[in-house]
């Protein structure tokens, strides 16, 4: 399951138990370090005083501008996380590829 559809579901379990909270799903696009500049960046936001909305907002704005670099060992952590087919994760694995 890719990583968005995974926080929707959560999303989705979560509304009925907190039915006056918002709760907005972010494809950050990136994992690791990434994901914790795009949090940092909203924990700022939030201390700035922005609303969620805004906060989302201005995410969705950072994300295609968050640049970092990170390798893994074998693509199977890339399939988990959805952002390779288990194709593309058997064969890579097979070969010995490790972006």
């Amino acid at each position: 399951m890719r990583g968005t559809m995974c926080s929707q579901f959560a999303a989705d379990e979560l509304s009925p138990q907190y039915p006056y909270r918002l709760i907005i799903v972010i494809d950050s696009l990136c994992a690791s370090a990434g994901m914790g500049l795009l949090i940092d960046r909203a924990v700022r936001y939030k201390e700035e005083g922005l609303s969620l909305e805004e906060c989302a907002a201005q995410i969705q704005e950072d994300i295609p501008h968050i640049a970092h670099l990170f390798t893994v060992d074998d693509l199977r952590h890339l399939h988990r996380g959805g952002r390779v087919s288990v194709t593309t994760a058997v064969l890579g694995s097979m070969l010995g590829i490790k972006p």
